[in-house]
């Protein structure tokens, strides 16, 4: 019987040593993927709690039909909900491993979470209520696709730090973490040729439009893999095309209270004539239209908040939030609640989760045509 061991160890040292598959067979595991991992090992801001190992709750109140998947996936895989749950209230900088085949090979796909500005890998995710709260990345998901393996990216996302030209913690600096994060993950599993979706939050579709338009023009030979290999990416209130910056600075004076500290023309880059976001529109446009010419189209779909934030208004608006040729759906909820789902009966989860299931349908038909053939050539 392997067990695994988790261990709170020094500044540069692995936060989790997993010595084998555990026996439930289902495998979570923060995995350090960069320098701010090791930042965020010395900040202890964030209190005794932070990275605590918080353990999913395995009696949730949902119903879920998992959608069609070959029978050796069923097998090889398992559900995570009831499994140990390695993220929770803190920093959660890098990349995180939330749930995964029991057989890790199996997996047809690595779907990939990106919060947004102000935002975290775990608590943007998370749907809070009086009697039970719901991590649905976590709890949700597996049961879906359990042929999935499921990841979440956190990075700094202090407000006051994020845009300011002095500072690392730029969209640039997030997206080469990323993509570090994953080619490093995926060189040690030997899944580089995986297939991934994205799932992204606000700001944290910048990033990942960045780290795409980064690996396509990389020299590297791991990097490229990254785009080449991604078919879908779901977006959540993203601002392609900038925002209203004043309700950005109500936003963040009513959540950090960084306006005694910061100057408000820190997040002026989000107005519609900033060149940052032109920059990286002008290249994630190239990218999908090369991808296109050459019958490698990549899935989007784009989600817009129908409900404003109390008290701030409209954060992302609808024109911002979608981009031409691609379909567009409303979450009714503000822009802080549409990435929150308490059950997969929520309508946002099923309009999310839906868009999901067309391509990872479509890649399972893949799957399985592959296995057909090298069974008739066997």
């Amino acid at each position: 019987m392997f067990k695994k061991h988790f261990l709170r160890l020094t500044r540069g040292e692995k936060h989790v040593l997993d010595t084998a598959a555990s026996k439930s067979g289902t495998s979570n595991a923060i995995l350090d993927t960069s320098h701010e991992r090791q930042a965020a090992q010395s900040d202890h801001s964030a209190g005794p709690n932070a990275n605590a190992l918080v353990p999913a709750s395995s009696n949730a109140p949902v119903t879920t039909v998992v959608p069609p998947v070959s029978s050796t996936a069923l097998e090889d895989s398992e559900a995570s909900a009831g499994a140990l749950l390695l993220i929770g209230e803190g920093r959660n900088i890098g990349l995180t491993l939330l749930s995964e085949p029991k057989k890790p090979q199996s997996a047809i796909v690595d779907i990939v979470f990106v919060h947004g500005l102000t935002g975290n890998a775990y608590s943007t995710w998370l749907y809070r209520s009086g009697k039970q709260d719901v991590y649905w990345p976590h709890e949700l998901l597996p049961k879906v696709y359990p042929d999935a393996r499921i990841l979440t990216f956190g990075y700094d996302a202090d407000i006051t730090q994020f845009w300011s030209p002095a500072s690392s913690n730029r969209v640039g600096n997030h997206a080469e973490n990323l993509l570090g994060g994953l080619s490093r993950l995926r060189a040690r599993t030997d899944t580089e040729n995986r297939k991934i979706i994205f799932v992204v939050h606000s700001l944290g579709g910048l990033v990942a439009e960045c780290a795409l338009n980064l690996s396509k023009s990389s020299p590297e030979t791991d990097i490229p893999l990254i785009e080449e290999h991604t078919v879908g990416i779901a977006f959540l209130g993203t601002p392609h095309h900038g925002s209203d910056y004043a309700a950005w600075i109500t936003l963040a004076s009513s959540l950090t209270n960084w306006l005694k500290r910061s100057n408000q023309n820190i997040v002026a880059v989000l107005e519609l004539d900033s060149e940052v976001l032109a920059g990286i529109q002008k290249g994630f446009q190239g990218l999908l239209a090369r991808r296109r010419d050459a019958g490698k189209k990549i899935s989007i779909t784009c989600f817009f908040e129908e409900l404003a934030v109390t008290g701030v208004g409209e954060i992302v608006p609808k024109h911002s939030a979608i981009l031409p040729e691609y379909p567009a759906y409303g979450i009714r909820a503000n822009h802080m609640d549409m990435t929150k789902f308490e059950n997969s009966q929520s309508p946002g989860f099923e309009t999310v989760e839906g868009e999901i299931f067309k391509w990872v349908k479509a890649l399972r038909s893949q799957s399985q045509d592959r296995q057909t053939n090298k069974h008739q050539e066997g």
